[in-house]
């Protein structure tokens, strides 16, 4: 039994016909595990379609008795719906917040030594905060790859809004 046919059509791309009964066999059946719906979506493509990036430029123009002008404004904008906002992929939040407190945390420290400027000070906390926060990244590479890979496998239920790991 011949479960699909390749169609050639001489030079475009090959063309896959599935009969029905493989068709259905293809299909993914997930249910929510709270409320038992069957319309889920994967927590990404949830995520893609509920957020829009905008970039906006205007320009403005003017003339008077006293002479002419303008001006030119640009801006970006994100918008994002709730559930897009629910299923965002997990950011670099801890390495951010460890570059920002070892920062100033150091700088402090440095600037309390006799005969340092706040430039100097600057400088050498701005360098072992780079140390540390390249530290704290490498050290948590694996729950990084572990959220992505979690963040990859995880649904979204649009009718409770549960969000769970199939």
């Amino acid at each position: 039994m011949e479960m699909f046919t390749i169609i050639n059509l001489s030079g475009w791309w090959p063309v896959i016909n599935f009969s029905y009964s493989e068709r259905q066999k293809m299909e993914i059946r997930i249910k929510c595990p709270h409320c038992g719906s069957g319309s889920v979506k994967s927590s990404r493509a949830v995520y893609e379609q509920g957020t829009s990036k905008t970039r906006s430029v205007s320009f403005t123009g003017w003339i008077s008795n006293r002479g002419s002008g303008g001006s030119r404004r640009q801006g970006k904008s994100t918008r994002q719906s709730v559930a897009a906002s629910r299923n965002a992929p997990a950011g670099g939040k801890m390495e951010v917040l460890t570059f920002v407190g070892s920062f100033l945390l150091s700088a402090w420290l440095i600037l309390n030594i006799p005969a340092t400027t706040v430039t100097g000070s600057a400088v050498a906390g701005l360098i072992i905060a780079l140390l540390i926060t390249a530290l704290v990244a490498h050290l948590n590479r694996h729950n990084r790859r572990r959220a992505r890979e979690n963040y990859n496998r995880q649904w979204y239920c649009s009718k409770c809004g549960d969000t769970f790991i199939k």
